[in-house]
């Protein structure tokens, strides 16, 4: 495995949000041992890569959305209305 492919999936590793979505298809992989993981991440074809990469970044643009959205009714802000 290459290091630019296996840093482009570091979300297997953590996530970037404090709170953890509970809901995260990658909370089982992430309690593997590292060794597993990077093992799983090998076995995996082009296509499911894609797909777990697609899941990611659709979580992580939901979550991004849904932080400005509760900072903007903190600051009473009009950015997303």
């Amino acid at each position: 495995m290459t290091y630019n492919r296996l840093t482009s999936y570091n979300f297997l590793f953590s996530c970037k949000f404090y709170k953890k979505n509970p809901n995260c298809p990658f909370t089982k992989l992430r309690q593997l041992a590292i060794e597993e993981r990077t093992h799983h991440l090998k076995k995996m074809t082009f296509k499911e890569l894609n797909n777990i990469d697609s899941i990611h970044e659709k979580c992580i643009k939901e979550r991004k959305i849904t932080v400005k959205k509760v900072l903007c009714k903190l600051s009473s802000c009009d950015v997303l209305k």
